[in-house]
Parts: C-alpha cells; sequence; structure tokens
C-alpha cells in the first residue's frame, strides 16, 4: 500500500509508556514552496527527507537538505522549514517525548549544534513508517507493536550513526547525558 500525505496521532500513548513514547508519525509530499512554521513544540521530531529539497531554520540557523538528510526538531526549538520551488521535497517524520529523547538523540548524533543528520539510505525508514501506518487498533497490544517499530526506527538512526566506536563512547554518552540532565546549566558539559 502506497501512502502519500497521511499522519496518525497517537494521543494516549503517554498514559502508558514514558520513557520515549511516539506521539504521531507521518509521510508528507509537499507543494511547491510549502511552509511550516514558525513554530515551537513541546515535543521532539525527526524528520527524513525521502525526495527532493527544502530549507530548515532552526534557531535562527538556515540548512539546505535533499533526499538523504534528515534534521531533529528539539523540544522547546524555534523552527520553520519550506520546500523548495522547483523540487519539493517529500518526507517522513516521527514526533516522541520521553525522559530518554535527550539521550536518545546525542546517540543518533543530533544536538541542537548539530541538527542535520545525512542517512545511508532512508528505504527502511519509509518501510517502518508505513509499517506503523498498518497497525489500526488501539489495544495495549497495538500499542507495543507501534512502540517495537518506533524503537526499530530509532535504532536504525543510531545504527547509522559511524562516529559511535565500542563501548567507551557508550560510556562517556552515559555520563554526558547523566551529567546534562542532572546539573545546573551552568555546569552542564556540552554535548
Amino acid at each position: 500500500m502506497v501512502f502519500e500525505n497521511d499522519m496518525r496521532c497517537m494521543k494516549d500513548s503517554r498514559q502508558t509508556i514514558q520513557d520515549l513514547t511516539l506521539l504521531n508519525f507521518g509521510k508528507e509530499r509537499c507543494c511547491s514552496s510549502q511552509q511550516y512554521g514558525p513554530f515551537s513544540r513541546e515535543s521532539s521530531s525527526i524528520y527524513i527527507i525521502i525526495s527532493g529539497k527544502g530549507l530548515v531554520t532552526l534557531d535562527s540557523h538556515t540548512y539546505t537538505l535533499s533526499a538523504g538528510d534528515s534534521f531533529c526538531i528539539e523540544s522547546g526549538q524555534m523552527a520553520l522549514y519550506q520546500a523548495d520551488a522547483e523540487d519539493p521535497w517529500t518526507y517522513i517524520w516521527v514526533d516522541f517525548c520521553g525522559f530518554m529523547t535527550s539521550f536518545i538523540l546525542l546517540k543518533a548524533n543530533y544536538s541542537r549544534f548539530k541538527p542535520i543528520v545525512h542517512l545511508d539510505s532512508t528505504e527502511k525508514f519509509e518501510a517502518l513508517v508505513q509499517s506503523l501506518f498498518q497497525i489500526k487498533g488501539h489495544l495495549f497490544v497495538d500499542e507495543l507493536e507501534r512502540r517495537g517499530l518506533f524503537f526499530d526506527f530509532i535504532a536504525q538512526l543510531i545504527r547509522n550513526n559511524k562516529s559511535r566506536r565500542g563501548e567507551e563512547k557508550d560510556i562517556f554518552d552515559t555520563a554526558s547525558y547523566y551529567a546534562h540532565e542532572t546539573y545546573e546549566p551552568k555546569f552542564r558539559p556540552k554535548l
């Protein structure tokens, strides 16, 4: 089943699973110069460009993106994104929240200072989002299935991060995450 422009909202999922919760997901084939924003959300989002080109402005920094690129909008971050006039993009996205969000974004190599990540392939991500659309029910077992697919999506993003080398990096990341989330802003390490 091919899907063009669609989205799903998972409103009740916050009540059952709080460490990392999928809130929305979708796919959008944009029109010429189609724009969203500027806006700020309470959740974080990852967008993956399947085809075409566009611009994204995050905290007053503008990036030109094309197929294979992804970008992250963190909770509370000002964002505006716009499809190219001649070659408008098609993208998929996941929108999520939870206390593991910062750690997951760090592992996938996203940060406010580095919100763009190039992916080796977008096909696996598109297939995972399409699989999410196939789950129609609202039972707990359906939520678990969606969560499994969402975690697979996140795992693929982390696998794509070629800067991960060995257990030492994981220990450093864990310590950095703990310090970042625990200490006052002036004592936090830069991620």
